[in-house]
């Protein structure tokens, strides 16, 4: 009778070992497992990390080329300031010179200043452009 216990103790005892094994063996295959998948989540972040990499740089590159192309447009835009004010500038001088032609006296032939130079003689009064005087 003896026996009997012994045997029941040591068939438990053996089964608490089959099952302690088999779940160490379950253990391990869930560790390799999520260590494949560590690994697989790991790859993914330094792709990640290398992805973020390259979209900084080409921030920062479109950034200075931002740079650029504001100073490129505030250049343009003070040309074209400029060219504005070159051309009213000479609009106002063209409607100037209209106004002064407008007011030449077309029966007049000889400038005043002609006029009144003395050593001037009459062949040179006729070749003097008289459209040139103020």
């Amino acid at each position: 009778m003896l026996e009997e216990p012994r045997n029941q103790v040591l068939a438990e005892l053996e089964a608490r070992v089959e099952r302690a094994i088999g779940l160490i063996h379950s253990l391990q295959e869930e560790k390799a497992a999520l260590q494949t998948e560590l690994e697989q989540y790991r790859a993914q972040v330094q792709e990640r990390d290398t992805r973020i990499q390259a979209l900084e740089t080409q921030n920062t590159e479109l950034q200075r080329v931002e740079v650029e192309l504001t100073e490129l447009r505030e250049k343009w835009e003070h040309a074209r300031q400029e060219v504005e004010r070159e051309k009213a500038d000479i609009q106002a001088r063209l409607e100037g010179l209209v106004q002064m032609l407008n007011g030449v006296n077309p029966l007049q032939e000889v400038s005043p200043l002609i006029a009144a130079d003395p050593e001037m003689d009459d062949a040179e009064s006729e070749t003097v452009d008289t459209t040139s005087a103020p």
